[in-house]
């Protein structure tokens, strides 16, 4: 830490101080200063969701509609970061 940061959390007592620099955790992505990042457990998750979806789709468990509402929800929520690639790799896994 600089002096700065020795100052904020020693003089001014800031507990919960946090450099710009470094990334926090919100809804699920975190937050750098240029960029967001979707968490990669939020990633496995959806993946593994993903393909119970699937399964239950082929067996005809649930309908079409229920597999799009819950990938158009996910890509809503995951578009604010740069996930692009990850969409791609997600979505490409999976065959309806």
């Amino acid at each position: 830490m600089n002096p700065f940061d020795h100052f904020a959390k020693r003089q001014l007592g800031c507990r919960a101080y946090l450099r710009y620099s470094e990334g926090f955790p919100f809804l699920g992505f975190i937050i750098y200063p240029e960029h967001r990042r979707l968490k990669r457990r939020k990633g496995v998750f959806y993946q593994r969701k993903l393909h119970s979806l699937v399964k239950d789709y082929c067996e005809r468990n649930i309908s079409f509609e229920d597999v799009t509402a819950s990938v158009q929800g996910w890509v809503n929520h995951v578009r604010y970061a740069d996930t692009w690639g990850l969409r791609k790799a997600i979505l490409r896994t999976c065959n309806l």
